[in-house]
């Protein structure tokens, strides 16, 4: 189709002729629907079948390494004999857990009644 209606033929047809014409039109758009399906399926299969999608993710996990490498450089260091980073030993667990009474005001706490106190200390409970 070249984007231009035939007007001039819908207007001169009669009823059974426009419910014709539709029909045939929409089932033109499934199946121009389902060619499409199939095309992608065989793009998606393509793309899973080369090793483009795996070398993605792992791009990315290494970029989200390295960020993460370079906001917490002061919390590892290098381990004498083997080379492989560990934990520096002024890093205690304490710096990087949150502290629990703090999670009260993010968590939904339910109040005896039965009716939940959305964000505890919203409500001044804790």
């Amino acid at each position: 189709m070249n984007g231009k209606p035939p007007v001039k033929y819908l207007c001169t047809s009669t009823g059974a002729m426009l419910q014709n014409f539709e029909l045939w039109r929409l089932n033109a758009v499934a199946n121009t629907g389902k060619e499409s399906r199939v095309a992608l399926q065989e793009i998606l299969d393509q793309i899973l079948k080369s090793n483009i999608l795996q070398e993605a993710i792992e791009l990315r996990a290494e970029a989200l390494l390295c960020r993460w490498i370079g906001e917490y450089r002061g919390l590892i260091e290098a381990d004498a004999v083997t080379g492989e980073p560990t934990w520096a030993k002024q890093c205690s667990p304490s710096r990087m857990a949150v502290p629990e009474k703090k999670l009260g005001d993010f968590v939904e706490v339910p109040n005896r009644k039965g009716v939940p106190a959305a964000f505890g200390a919203a409500y001044g409970r804790r």
